[in-house]
């Protein structure tokens, strides 16, 4: 027996099976089969396992380990590099199989956790799935063919609407070609993309880069300034993310203070960013009024200019501040009317973020037919264009619907994913809510000692990342439950 013949009788006897890949492909593992690489067969192999009742096969996960956006750009150069591209995006468009990537040992380490703790839930019934195959042709080079030459601003643009979409591989390498010729902006979008996938410290990695850049360099309305505001917020977003509330709301103030007097127009967009930023991160820390106040602000800028989107994302995080503060009634209606009057054109990242806010304030409106139809909406919306962060949070919201309406089984599954999200997007609050949501769920359908783990592990982050309010949030819970944590 040859060498990938005995790797393959220790996939037959695995229960889960977990793929790594940098930039090396591999070599075919024999010369007259279908696959170009070794571990392309493995990674088939292990899904084809996974439809066979006999075989203990349950799930299969890959990862990839983050390249230089030097070699990105010069795909076309490294055919080893090419292929696991191509192979990242095949993945990527059957919108089955579980995959992410990392940057750094901390970053795989965090994930490889979190995976390991779903199998350990297992519940140890296996369901068998079938899966198409997922090969490389390095004939028809996808990736090369659907980005072409596109360099420079060209680039930028094609980048960022395929990072709207979902496309993330196709937005990578994109991304990877702008920043050789469009500075900062090209920076400040890419660290943007960085953030959304949940590697946040390449995101503040670049976001750092393009601040140092701009102190100091520019003044007035120069567009050095501009953009050492925009990395400012960035950076604070990204400290929001990680937990870091007061710092990033140190941050955003900071930025706000920084923009000229009276604000130029071409400034305009950007205030209104970071004034709805630091709404969101006061609200994260129960200072409702002020928020408030800020997206009110924002708003009333937005509808001078006629900005669509923004005012969309502005509505929709003056709802959740309305529904953290118990406004629920204001927050229903303000969604109501604007979706009704919102554009068909509107995209579905926006869209997505109405729907989960309205969904919210319908479900604590007790309206659960009308709640779930917002929120499940929402859900098919942020899985279309790959907003992990957006899915998170319909996951939670949805959890929390089959928690009122007795379907515990359905909450747990949810539960689960909104916690796997989370972790995957770097989302502190939404790892907190999916792991207590699945202590709830795991409480009512009797698993008592598993439930207290996990409400006392939501409980602990928590505490570490300063959610004093989520913290105690869910301490009123655990009492009105009577459970002891």
């Amino acid at each position: 027996m040859n060498a990938q013949g005995k790797i393959n009788d220790l996939i037959r006897d695995s229960d889960y099976m977990l793929v790594l890949f940098h930039d090396r492909w591999g070599i075919p593992p024999s010369t007259d089969g279908r696959y170009s690489s070794g571990t392309e067969e493995e990674f088939n192999l292990g899904l084809e396992l996974i439809s066979v009742i006999e075989r203990p096969m349950r799930n299969v996960c890959v990862f990839f380990k983050s390249v230089e956006t030097g070699r990105l750009a010069a795909l076309e150069l490294d055919s080893q590099l090419r292929a696991v591209i191509e192979f990242r995006a095949a993945l990527e468009a059957t919108k089955q199989h579980f995959h992410g990537q990392f940057d750094d040992h901390l970053a795989l380490y965090q994930r490889v956790l979190v995976q390991l703790d779903e199998w350990a839930r297992d519940s140890g019934i296996k369901e068998t799935k079938e899966y198409d195959p997922v090969l490389v042709s390095f004939a028809n080079s996808s990736i090369s063919t659907e980005v072409g030459a596109e360099q420079g601003g060209a680039a930028l643009q094609s980048a960022i609407e395929a990072a709207e979409r979902g496309l993330t591989t196709r937005a990578d390498v994109l991304f990877a070609r702008a920043l050789s010729t469009e500075g900062a902006q090209a920076v400040f979008e890419y660290a943007k993309f960085l953030r959304r996938q949940g590697r946040l410290s390449a995101a503040v990695e670049k976001a750092e880069l393009l601040h140092l850049e701009g102190v100091g360099a520019g003044n007035g309305n120069s567009p050095e300034l501009l953009w050492e505001i925009k990395a400012l917020a960035e950076i604070a977003v990204v400290e929001r993310k990680m937990g870091k509330a007061l710092a990033s709301e140190t941050r955003l103030r900071e930025a706000l203070k920084i923009f000229p007097e009276p604000i130029p127009e071409e400034f305009e967009e950007t205030w209104a960013y970071v004034s709805d930023n630091l709404a969101v991160t006061l609200t994260s820390i129960g200072s409702y009024e002020e928020a408030a106040e800020w997206i009110r602000r924002s708003i009333a800028l937005r509808e001078r200019r006629g900005e669509a989107e923004g005012l969309a994302r502005s509505h929709a995080n003056l709802a959740r501040t309305l529904n953290r503060s118990g406004k629920i009634l204001e927050a229903a209606g303000l969604l109501e009317s604007f979706l009704r009057q919102s554009s068909p054109d509107l995209s579905a990242r926006a869209r997505a973020d109405l729907l989960a806010e309205y969904g919210h304030a319908l479900m604590s409106l007790d309206r659960l037919d009308d709640a779930s139809k917002a929120l499940l909406e929402a859900d098919e919306l942020n899985r279309d264009v790959g907003n992990r962060e957006g899915e998170g949070v319909a996951a939670a919201r949805l959890a929390r619907l089959f928690i009122k309406t007795g379907d515990f089984a359905k909450a747990l599954a949810m539960a689960d994913r909104c916690q796997n999200l989370a972790s995957a997007s770097g989302n502190v609050d939404g790892l907190a809510q999916g792991t207590w949501l699945l202590g709830i769920a795991r409480h009512h359908l009797g698993e008592h000692s598993a439930s207290v783990i996990a409400l006392k592990e939501a409980v602990r982050i928590a505490e570490v990342k300063g959610r004093l309010n989520l913290r105690r949030a869910f301490q009123r819970e655990a009492e009105a439950l009577g459970i002891g944590i």
